[in-house]
């Protein structure tokens, strides 16, 4: 009885096995899924917002823009290393500029975003910019500026029918080294908003 029983728990545990290392239904190793993201496309920031209203905090905040549009163009715009052209003209070394402004009319509406088009053109003379075989050009120096223009603070000193005319304490340096220069900057509204009639930090 003892031998019979025993044969039955031995037919039972093979069967079992049996069931568990029979055919399976064939699966497919799962691949885990990621997203590939879109490298984003780089885009010249515009020079400035648009200034409906103006006060002092408005004031300081459009000569910030306008400096940093100013120093934008002052060192090439976005120019790609690999593709840096340069030339001499009358003596002296040229660069083309980056091709986001590298014609008039992108440059000119790259800076009438902050800037009056009368204040644009003084841009354009003061850097020196040229044409040459239908690009812009500029001497090859390359210049930034330690004025904290988004860190100042005005006043206003005239208003007229031309505009307003704005004093501005700009600090320059860091830590206990910050002094202080003050600057005066005329502001006029042009197609409905307020823009800079004149260059921040840069003498007429």
């Amino acid at each position: 009885m003892k031998k019979w029983t025993g044969f039955l728990l031995l037919s039972a545990l093979v069967v079992a096995l049996a069931g568990c290392t029979g055919n399976q239904p064939d699966q497919k190793p799962t691949t885990p899924t990621t997203e590939t993201a879109q490298p984003a496309t780089e885009i010249t920031k515009p020079a400035g917002s648009k200034h409906t209203n103006m006060d002092e905090k408005e004031a300081v905040a459009l000569a910030a823009e306008g400096a940093d549009a100013y120093a934008y163009v002052l060192n090439g715009g976005k120019i790609e290393p690999d593709k840096s052209k340069s030339f001499t003209h009358e003596g002296k070394d040229y660069r083309f500029v980056g091709s986001d402004i590298d014609t008039k009319e992108k440059l000119m509406k790259y800076l009438e975003n902050v800037y009056t088009k009368a204040a644009s053109d003084k841009v354009v003379d003061n850097l020196k910019l040229i044409e040459k075989d239908g690009k812009l050009a500029q001497p090859s120096i390359d210049k930034s500026s330690v004025l904290q223009w988004g860190s100042g603070q005005a006043e206003m000193i005239t208003e007229n029918q031309n505009g307003r005319e704005y004093e501005i304490k700009v600090p320059i340096g860091e830590g206990d080294q910050v002094d202080f220069k003050v600057y005066s900057v005329r502001i006029k509204q042009e197609d409905g908003v307020w823009k800079l009639d004149t260059i921040p930090g840069v003498k007429e």
